[in-house]
């Protein structure tokens, strides 16, 4: 195939992802952790005070930062919850284009667009496309921050190392995670430069994140609450590594999890490994190759270190573009490969976004009745969401039929309160002298305390119960 039917191909692939994913999007919310705190907390922020969290175990992840939720929080209020889960859909495809940005950098345009087609085309982008969470935003902060990076180093130009540093205080501000990338960029500065002024420069930078560490100070006395020691333990599997167990997690992580990344990393280990070996004398010498390299190897020990996060595949995220443009470019070496290794390497990176496209078309197609107007919105949450894990839906309209709005409710057993659109109280954070009107049960018993009159509701298909109090 010509270069030019080539390009199309890769760059009509991109644009057919996007279009899957966008199906997704513009469908109802399903998204466990959506629904738990990342839509939740921006709605309570609007009758309980912007940016504060309510005591009790509940919703503890609201201690956390939370710069994508004041865009969720923004979105609520003067549009609905679909513009939040546009936002994050648009943040993947902004991280897209900053990965192709990138890799023209350093490849050929059609390998470029074949960087930001692996990244975007991954399994779990795909599925965070869908849904308001925020790793899709952190990973738009974090890759442009590196971009800057390159940048600062080929121009010599101090300023956008400041840009970096403040690009990666945005991702810090969106998830605690990024502090291993924001660890492994002062690595790199200290490593290029070796230029202490250089390091506090980028350190005064990442300090545009500080407020949200003073505000979980405040809240909880701990500036990284929710997390304590115990959580970043670090792994002594590293310590005493066995390559055998690295190769394991890395396979989970690409093939087996449950929304892997893509097999494309896995597969072509072994043509990473031959091409480093092969370049290792130039590799040092080439600072933007240096730069992949090393940020790549830095945050994945990074990750490996922290088992309390390792095996969710939505953590590396970030990383995956930087992975894609080292595939990108070693695929294209004709120096170290001949040309049927390149012909047949292309036609297994293509044929896999083909599959995984095809996936995710699949896993959308529930919202296609949606989006059709066959379906209305709440026979669609009555169907697709997961009332095991006690989410509140009102499925019959009762609650809307029958709560008043200066009548108060107790929520007890609820897990994901984002659907209550009544006033209420849930029980984690309650004070017990409180009067309510009403006492809400979901698959769960009646709290000590609490002496309900009658039962006046009772779903079986949502496991809730209302009582009169």
């Amino acid at each position: 195939m010509t270069d030019r039917f080539l390009t199309r191909l890769i760059f009509g692939l991109l644009i057919i992802s996007a279009l899957v994913n966008l199906i997704g999007a513009l469908g109802p919310e399903v998204g466990f952790d959506a629904l738990w705190y990342h839509l939740t907390l921006p709605k309570l922020w609007l009758t309980k005070g912007f940016l504060l969290n309510p005591p009790g175990d509940l919703l503890f992840p609201g201690l956390m930062p939370r710069l994508t939720e004041v865009f969720y929080y923004t979105a609520i209020k003067y549009g609905n919850y679909h513009v939040a889960k546009l936002l994050h859909y648009f943040f993947g495809l902004l991280s897209a284009l900053v990965t192709y940005k990138i890799a023209c950098k350093l490849t050929e345009k059609k390998m470029a667009i074949m960087a930001a087609l692996i990244f975007y085309s991954s399994l779990v982008v795909g599925w965070l496309s869908i849904s308001a969470y925020v790793d899709l935003s952190r990973t738009f902060f974090e890759l442009l921050s590196f971009n800057y990076l390159i940048i600062w180093w080929q121009l010599k130009k101090d300023r956008y190392l400041v840009y970096s540093g403040l690009l990666m205080g945005l991702a810090i501000s969106t998830k605690y995670l990024s502090l291993i990338s924001a660890t492994a960029m002062l690595i790199i500065i200290l490593v290029l430069t070796k230029k202490v002024t250089k390091i506090v420069k980028y350190i005064a930078s990442l300090s545009i994140s500080l407020p949200w560490f003073i505000i979980a100070w405040k809240q909880s006395g701990n500036p990284l609450s929710p997390y304590n020691q115990a959580t970043f333990q670090t792994n002594l599997s590293l310590i005493k590594f066995s390559p055998l167990n690295f190769i394991t997690d890395i396979y989970k992580l690409n093939i087996a999890a449950q929304d892997p990344t893509t097999p494309i990393f896995f597969i072509f280990i072994p043509l990473v490994i031959i091409w480093i070996w092969q370049n290792r004398k130039s590799i040092s010498s080439n600072i933007p190759i240096f730069l992949l390299f090393a940020y790549s190897t830095l945050t994945i020990i990074g990750w490996y270190m922290i088992p309390s996060f390792s095996p969710e595949t939505r953590y590396v995220v970030p990383y995956i573009p930087i992975w894609a443009i080292l595939i990108s470019i070693i695929v294209q070496d004709k120096i170290i490969f001949s040309r049927q290794i390149l012909k047949y390497s292309l036609l297994i990176i293509i044929s896999l976004c083909i599959l995984q496209i095809s996936y995710r078309l699949y896993a959308n197609k529930k919202y296609i009745s949606f989006l059709l107007g066959k379906q209305t919105e709440q026979s669609f949450l009555t169907v697709n969401l997961p009332f095991q894990t006690n989410v509140f839906y009102d499925v019959d309209n009762y609650f809307k039929e029958n709560i008043q709005p200066n009548q108060r409710v107790l929520v007890v057993g609820t897990h994901n309160l984002f659907y209550i659109d009544f006033p209420y109280e849930h029980i984690s954070w309650a004070n017990q002298n409180e009067r309510f009107d009403y006492l809400l049960l979901q698959n769960s018993d009646i709290p000590p305390g609490y002496f309900p009159k009658d039962m006046i509701y009772n779903n079986s298909i949502t496991g809730i119960k209302l009582y009169r109090l």
